[in-house]
């Protein structure tokens, strides 16, 4: 049986699209799950910020007035700088389009900061309530 050169060549450019077609898939499908990681990861990152934030306010609470500590916070959420505020016994940390939210026994005035010119933060605890203030 003979094989004509020309039958061979479409063989191996079928075959070759087959497996293109196949690869392609296989990309998508593992992109989507490295994308899905990474929402996940920075997700777990922002309820971190979250309950060291609110750790942070509940332990000046119950030192009392006089309390001051220096505290920590990556310094980017998925490479973005974000917020964080505290109200109603909420803290929200929020970046890009994306938020987490946190439950904190704090439930003085509200506080806000975030993280466009320091990580590094000192809470307080004064006559006037608790503060969050760049360190």
């Amino acid at each position: 049986m003979r094989v004509k050169k020309g039958q061979t060549s479409m063989e191996f450019f079928l075959l070759f699209g087959l497996s293109m077609a196949i690869m392609a898939m296989l990309f998508g499908t593992i992109s989507q799950k490295q994308s899905n990681v990474f929402e996940r990861h920075n997700a777990d990152m922002g309820r971190e910020v979250a309950s060291n934030v609110g750790f942070q306010t509940e332990m000046a609470l119950v030192q009392g007035k006089g309390y001051s500590r220096t505290f920590f916070v990556p310094e980017t959420i998925a490479g973005d700088n974000y917020t964080v505020n505290i109200d109603n016994r909420i803290v929200y940390v929020g970046w890009n389009d994306n938020f987490v939210t946190e439950q904190t026994l704090y439930s003085g005035r509200p506080i806000q900061f975030n993280t466009n010119r320091s990580n590094v933060f000192r809470v307080l605890h004064n006559e006037s309530g608790v503060f969050i203030e760049d360190g």
